[in-house]
């Protein structure tokens, strides 16, 4: 490979983050693990949109595709919602839909974010919107602490495994899906730099490798990027 630091992103990255690594003398290729499919169309889940639409309720968001789902329906009509959510991505998808107002309880991740709905909310319904791939452990802290917690699944996340042929000196993860993709179709080089954009996707990683293991300081793709390239220029030979 030379001197040329190669990484490799398990998910989509905006266009300016693919330009922003190659101006900085990096090749950043994109090659997606999962694939996202909204599934607010069907009848049983629009339904209960509608219903919650028009509800005052206590509502759980840990990513920006549950965001998406459910606000972007032709339905949607700026409901009466008290909404606890993940910092950075997720809190700032659920901004284009409510006021900040609406947020009651942000974190980093879910753990901690389970820890923030204890505190602020008290025990009774709440709705948490997910994919079909949730993880157990936000689920499982509430209903154990007595919430009645009702799960809307609106997307669904399908693995995309592929077999990756190239060398590279570091591999972007975005979610715990992503992971278990990749896992299934390749095993690191023991050096190879595996990078995650958060804790709940870094013990993915530990789950599955002994590699070296970057978490972002922020829950941030751009935040990923800059400090896994400034990872990979300070192992540089001078």
């Amino acid at each position: 490979m030379g001197n040329t630091q190669k990484i490799l992103s398990t998910a989509l990255l905006p266009p300016g983050l693919v330009n922003k690594a190659n101006t900085n003398g990096y090749v950043l290729d994109v090659v997606p693990f999962i694939q996202v499919t909204d599934i607010t169309d069907h009848p049983d889940v629009q339904a209960k949109l509608v219903d919650l639409y028009q509800q005052e309720a206590t509502v759980i968001f840990t990513s920006t595709n549950a965001v998406y789902a459910v606000c972007e329906t032709p339905f949607f009509k700026n409901p009466d919602w008290h909404i606890c959510c993940l910092e950075n991505a997720t809190q700032k998808a659920l901004l284009k839909y409510f006021n900040e107002g609406a947020l009651i309880a942000t974190s980093a991740d879910a753990t901690t974010l389970a820890q923030k709905v204890l505190e602020t909310v008290q025990p009774g319904p709440i709705v948490f919107f997910c994919g079909n791939l949730r993880l157990d452990k936000l689920p499982s802290l509430l209903t154990e602490a007595g919430y009645q917690l009702e799960e809307v699944v609106v997307y669904n996340t399908v693995e995309t495994p592929v077999f990756i042929e190239q060398d590279y000196n570091a591999v972007l993860f975005l979610s715990p899906s992503a992971v278990n993709s990749y896992f299934n179709a390749n095993v690191p080089e023991p050096d190879l730099l595996l990078c995650a954009i958060g804790q709940t996707t870094a013990a993915a990683i530990r789950q599955n490798a002994d590699n070296p293991v970057l978490v972002a300081s922020t829950p941030s793709k751009e935040v990923l990027l800059v400090e896994a390239m400034n990872y990979l220029a300070s192992k540089l030979p001078v």
